[in-house]
């Protein structure tokens, strides 16, 4: 790429078109010679293989084609208090990650204060994109919208999981776990209770809530799902083999976990800190 007049925007691609399909054993690169401070050198890379790594579509296809391989891991993110809107990143390993869009949002919130922090996207088995999210500081309710190819979207909507709950200070980190056994979604977040009602217990740390629902247009009563007692958000779970297993961030910011034999409960207690450091926001 040009760099001596211009300076251009990463990422920066090549096409080498080998013209039949053939057995690809490794790649060299050789740098522009010269010190340091000369241009040539590669910072970063990725080196992808296919016989279709070139497509033509609609514009509106276009992007999601050449930013997203055809089988990855996909994250949703967003960035200080929520006010860009839902971000993607994706990974053909789990370990390192892309930016999709360049870094741009592909959906901005339009529930309660128009912040989307911690948004949450899941994949149905009928291709259907399920996104979660914290439709405000203290609401007591979470966002909702979905979508067949992260483009286009349906319209929003706020999922009163706890407006029976008057003392409701917040509704925070929520995550959908699909339940595959009973066919329905479970979704959890995080609140703090202010007083006793509804016969819970008021402690003065979030817990996580639940609730289930199928195609999500109807939803069960909430409920609470785990307290351990040190404060939960972020509750990650995942199924291994004939367990359950929920990793959370407790209230000194360190990710935690804790196991059941039943998606129902009970847990077990926490287990100690995973990461001694600052970690927090696990996903499954």
């Amino acid at each position: 790429t040009e760099w001596s007049t211009g300076s251009f925007n990463h990422p920066h691609r090549i096409v080498i078109d080998l013209g039949s399909s053939c057995l690809v054993t490794g790649f060299q690169y050789l740098p522009r010679p010269g010190n340091a401070g000369v241009g040539g050198r590669i910072k970063e890379y990725r080196a992808y293989v296919g016989d279709k790594l070139i497509e033509v579509t609609s514009s509106a296809d276009r992007l999601l084609k050449r930013a997203l391989p055809d089988r990855c891991y996909l994250m949703a993110y967003s960035t200080g208090t929520g006010g860009s809107g839902l971000k993607l990143a994706y990974s053909l390993n789990g370990y390192r990650w892309d930016v999709f869009n360049g870094g741009g949002n592909v959906l901005k919130s339009a529930l309660g204060d128009r912040m989307m922090r911690d948004p949450f996207l899941t994949l149905s088995s009928n291709g259907v994109f399920h996104l979660v999210w914290s439709a405000g500081g203290n609401a007591n309710c979470i966002g909702y919208a979905s979508s067949r190819d992260l483009m286009h979207w349906s319209t929003q909507r706020e999922l009163p999981v706890m407006t029976s709950q008057p003392s409701t200070l917040n509704c925070s980190t929520p995550r959908i776990f699909r339940d595959d056994r009973n066919d329905e979604y479970l979704i959890t977040w995080s609140s703090m209770l202010t007083n006793r009602e509804g016969g819970i217990n008021v402690t003065n740390h979030n817990r996580i809530f639940c609730a289930r629902t199928r195609g999500f247009e109807t939803f069960t009563n909430f409920s609470l799902f785990y307290d351990p007692g040190v404060g939960a958000t972020y509750a990650a779970l995942v199924a291994e083999s004939n367990r359950y297993c929920i990793f959370f961030t407790d209230e000194a910011n360190r990710v935690r976990m804790a196991a059941g034999d039943s998606l129902a409960g009970p847990f077990g207690p926490p287990s100690p800190p995973i990461a001694p450091d600052f970690a927090w926001g696990p996903m499954p």
